[in-house]
């Protein structure tokens, strides 16, 4: 919940924030496909638990998530 509160407040600041998300998500997609992960929903759970991981970390030391994301 913190983490999308933050990811509004920051979208708004930064508008093109979207954009670089969804290309990170690509990026990371494919990089994971590059290591021999075939199942797509293999790949995204993965990418949702790395991306968890950095927000509760980003929180935990007072950053924001989105930005650190």
């Amino acid at each position: 919940e913190a983490y999308r509160g933050d990811a509004v407040r920051f979208m708004q600041q930064t508008p093109d924030f979207g954009q670089a998300y969804a290309h990170l998500l690509q990026l990371r997609d494919s990089q994971l496909t590059l290591l021999g992960y075939d199942d797509p929903a293999e790949r995204q759970k993965m990418i949702m638990e790395e991306e968890r991981g950095l927000a509760s970390r980003a929180l935990r030391s007072g950053k924001s998530p989105a930005k650190v994301i």
